[in-house]
């Protein structure tokens, strides 16, 4: 069940805020730090979803 908090709140946090993934995992990897790109924006909410999913099926499981 805490797995499944876990890979929920990682889930909605990836889905609200893909910036901070990014400033906190990216942005030291660039000279040229101005922002993500579209692309890792989208695909960190894609990511985001993902995991929510597999929280939601985590907390759900547990219950059962």
């Amino acid at each position: 069940m805490f797995l499944g908090i876990f890979f929920l709140t990682v889930g909605i946090w990836g889905i609200t805020s893909p910036y901070s993934w990014w400033l906190i995992g990216e942005s030291w990897k660039t000279k040229d730090a101005d922002g993500p790109s579209t692309f890792f924006k989208r695909s960190t909410s894609i990511i985001g979803i993902f995991f929510v999913v597999v929280g939601i099926i985590g907390i759900v499981d547990a219950f059962n």
